[in-house]
């Protein structure tokens, strides 16, 4: 029947998944892919991972004609995983070695959403587009830990080895390069879409340390085409606050004004 191929990425709706909603019957996985699908949009309702073929739904978890999103992530048992610019890979052995997975920018609260078992991860390869956080707890929570490079060993960090339950990871550049998707929001701290920036996901961002740039620093801002993003003087959205559908390459001449942002709420739209 009607079929579309996907490469490793997230796709939240129907619309971008490119098949009818609730219409997929089986599946082909490449061999060094995993695919999840979910009922509903948003990774909503019944989620289940594969990572190999299955020629018919109707017998799995997810059921028959049931999958409104879907997310398709690079997978490796010996140790394959090659991170794209905006992406990460993570592995549970150190030396980049043994089985890993590759994230896409994205919120990842707990190890289910990573992927991998829960405290196992050892080593990380970063494209060159991204920072990465982790977190010794589901939600992050516990010890945290920021990476803008590779790193074979994890025992002498602060976050240690075998320790990770949670992980963030957001588009970043010193130079201005950053360039949301359709469903992310780039913040910059100059004017004209320059200088330091960090690509944000869907989600809510209460205060500068969960933004990731410094406090008061936002000047100019790029908008995916299905996000609306709200823009807040005060932690915990206070203050004078603004929405926005589309760019702006100047915040000087608007409500919330330039170098003055200390939350952020980024929606669908």
């Amino acid at each position: 029947g009607q079929c579309v191929v996907k490469n490793i990425g997230s796709y939240f709706h129907p619309n971008e998944i490119g098949l009818p909603n609730d219409s997929i019957s089986s599946i082909r996985v490449g061999p060094q892919t995993r695919v999840t699908l979910c009922e509903h949009a948003h990774y909503g309702g019944v989620c289940e991972s594969f990572l190999g073929d299955d020629t018919n739904l109707s017998n799995n978890a997810i059921g028959n004609d049931r999958v409104s999103s879907l997310r398709v992530e690079g997978w490796s048992s010996n140790g394959g995983c090659v991170p794209g610019v905006n992406q990460v890979a993570l592995f549970i052995d150190a030396n980049y070695s043994g089985q890993c997975i590759v994230k896409n920018i994205g919120n990842y609260p707990t190890s289910a959403m990573i992927g991998l078992p829960n405290d196992s991860i050892s080593s990380l390869r970063l494209g060159s587009q991204i920072r990465v956080t982790l977190c010794e707890h589901d939600n992050y929570g516990g010890v945290c830990e920021t990476f803008a490079g590779d790193d074979s060993n994890l025992t002498s960090n602060p976050i240690g080895n075998d320790r990770v339950s949670s992980l963030r990871v957001e588009g970043w550049s010193n130079n201005g390069r950053c360039v949301p998707a359709a469903d992310q929001v780039a913040l910059f701290v100059d004017a004209n879409y320059s200088g330091q920036c960090i690509i944000k996901s869907i989600g809510s961002y209460f205060n500068p340390g969960s933004l990731g740039l410094p406090n008061d620093s936002i000047s100019s801002l790029r908008l995916g085409n299905q996000v609306r993003v709200t823009l807040c003087e005060h932690e915990n959205y206070g203050g004078v606050c603004e929405s926005f559908t589309g760019d702006d390459g100047d915040l000087s001449n608007n409500a919330i004004g330039n170098d003055r942002v200390s939350s952020v709420k980024i929606e669908s739209r």
